[in-house]
C-alpha cells in the first residue's frame, strides 16, 4: 500500500479545496506509460480506486499505480516556484 504523510495531505487539500475545484475532488495518481507516476486533480475516483485521506484530503489511487507503487511514501516539500512538490521515496520502519 503507499503511505501518504500529512504532509502530503495537507499538500493535497491546498490544491483541492480551493473555490474553483468541485467539492469532493481528490489528488489521482495514476501511472502512463510516457510520462511515469501521474497526479492530478480528480472531481471523483475512477470505479476500481482505492481511496486515502484524513481530514477532508482525499488521494485517489488507481488500481495500477496500487500494485506498482507498493511500500513507497508519498510526501511533500516547499517548492519555490510551484509553491509544492511532492516527493515519492520507500517507506522505513
Amino acid at each position: 500500500m503507499v503511505m501518504v504523510t500529512d504532509r502530503a495531505l495537507a499538500a493535497a487539500s491546498m490544491l483541492i479545496l480551493r473555490e474553483d475545484v468541485p467539492q469532493g475532488s481528490g489528488l489521482r495518481i495514476s501511472i502512463d506509460v510516457e510520462r511515469g507516476v501521474v497526479l492530478a486533480i480528480a472531481v471523483r475516483p475512477g470505479v476500481r480506486d482505492t481511496v486515502l485521506g484524513r481530514s477532508g484530503a482525499r488521494v485517489f489511487l488507481d488500481p495500477v499505480a496500487a500494485r506498482m507503487l507498493a511500500g513507497i511514501v508519498l510526501d511533500a516539500e516547499p517548492a519555490a516556484r510551484a509553491g509544492v512538490r511532492f516527493t515519492v521515496g520507500f517507506h522505513r520502519d
